[in-house]
Parts: structure tokens; sequence; C-alpha cells
């Protein structure tokens, strides 16, 4: 039988054979994290083995709090490795395999959003759901606002909330250089949250704290949760249920992982009102 600094001493596994889909079966027994002595930030043991991602990148935490939340996510599995069930270890292999190769693409996909976010585009029809929408949405356009010059037009009441309104040209250069300046980190978890809200303005938001996870989760939904309450929810593996929880935790794991590494980029008064 090998001993630990045997196996510690080969070469490291490889997550290129996971299936997304769930269907690969857990293959270590034993789940921990090793600090680098030279670098100080910790790698992902796997059976006493270091880890690399899918393109071969060893898995680098930056620190000790967020490689324990990754290994219990890791320890979690059961007799199928479920990689839907590891959003931060999602997020760190974006971050290690994705960012540095694709980073302009990713930025140019997240910008597409500039003139098409969703809370720009207004309900013109019905009373409720453009008090609501003005409640929700209003706060996280004058953060922008007022945090980084990014001042965002909405579609006035009596046009069609699917024509797109034109935005200011210096709005969008701030925006840019806005984008621009995110870490890798920050840019991983910003493109996930944009992803899911279709909302450059609300994952901003998201991301520096001024949303937590709950209020997030009701700005990101916000129309989706005015119609189920309108007109119900579905049951079932098809019905609501799964959407609300995936967006759920998507939300939940991009401003965790921001709070473990240290991230705070609050500033002035939050939007976490309850109501």
């Amino acid at each position: 039988m090998r001993s630990i600094e045997e196996m510690q001493k080969q070469k490291p596994i490889s997550l290129r054979g996971v299936k997304y889909n769930g269907s690969s079966k857990r293959f270590y027994q034993n789940v921990g994290i090793e600090e680098c002595p030279e670098t100080g930030d910790f790698f992902l043991l796997l059976a006493h083995r270091k880890v690399e991602t899918p393109l071969k990148n060893l898995i680098r935490i930056p620190n000790e709090a967020l490689a324990q939340a990754i290994a219990l996510e890791w320890d979690s599995q059961l007799t199928y490795i479920k990689p839907h069930s590891m959003p931060l270890m999602h997020l760190m292999t974006i971050t290690l395999d994705h960012v540095g190769l694709h980073r302009d693409k990713m930025v140019k996909s997240m910008m597409g959003y500039f003139h098409t976010d969703s809370v720009c585009l207004r309900d013109d029809q019905e009373d409720s759901l453009i008090k609501l929408q003005r409640k929700f949405w209003d706060p996280v356009l004058d953060y922008l606002k007022v945090s980084y010059a990014v001042k965002l037009n909405t579609t006035e009441e009596g046009t069609s909330s699917f024509c797109s309104p034109s935005q200011p040209t210096a709005s969008q250069e701030n925006m840019q250089r806005l984008i621009d300046s995110l870490d890798d980190y920050e840019l991983a978890a910003l493109d996930s949250l944009t992803g899911l809200s279709k909302s450059l303005a609300i994952s901003i938001a998201i991301l520096d704290g001024q949303l937590d996870i709950k209020r997030g989760w009701e700005c990101s939904r916000l129309e989706e949760n005015y119609q189920m309450r309108r007109y119900g929810v579905v049951e079932g593996a098809f019905g609501h249920g799964i959407d609300i929880e995936y967006c759920r935790m998507k939300i939940a794991a991009a401003r965790t992982f921001m709070n473990l590494l240290g991230y705070n980029r609050l500033g002035g008064g939050s939007m976490n009102k309850s109501g």
C-alpha cells in the first residue's frame, strides 16, 4: 500500500473526465487542501493528490477560506459527482480555464447586455408590475449613476418594453471601464450573474454587495415572480421550482465566492430593505 507521501508525488488528477451530467462515479476517498509555502495559496487534494482543471491548469486557490469551502463541495459528493452541486468549484474553474483565454470575448458578451439590460425594459400596461419595477430596479440604476457615473435610460411609459432605449455614450464608456478593471475572480462571478439575470446593472450591484442574496434574487426574477403570483406556480420536474432554486444558488455562489475571497466593494447605503 502506497504511503500518503508517495501519492502526493504522483502527477495531479485531471478533471477532464468528470462528466457534467453527473454520471461520473466518485473516485476518491479523501479530500483536503495543502498550502503552497512559496506563494501562500492552497492546492485542492483528492486522494492526497493535487488536482487539475479540464484544461490542465493546476487548481490553486488564493486563500484557506475558499479552499476549505471548495473542498467541502467535493467531500459532499456521494456515489456520483454532481458538478452542478459545486458552484464555487465551477467559478474557480471558470477563473482558471476561461477568463485568461477568453477575457475579451467574455467582456464583449457582458457588454452586449448594456443596451438590452432588463432593468431598462419597463412594462407599459400593468400598473402593479410598473410599481414593482420602480421599487426594486430604480435604486439599482441610482447606484450605478452615483457610484460609477453610469446613467441608464429606461423605456418611457406608453412605449413598448420590447424597444430598447438609447443609452449615453459616456455611460457605455464608463461601464466598459468598470468591467475592464475587474480581476479574473470578479469577472468570473460577474459573468455568471449576468448570464443569469440578463442585467449588468443587477449583477454589478450584487457583486458590490449593494444587493444581498435575497434582494438580488428578487430583482433578477422580478417579472417571473410577478407572473407566478398572478397565475400560479407550475409544480413538478418541469415546473418553476428548479428555476427558482437554480437562480438562488447561482446568486448565493457568486456572492459567497466574493465574500470568501475577502472582496468588499460595498460603498454607500445598501438596497436590501425588505418589502
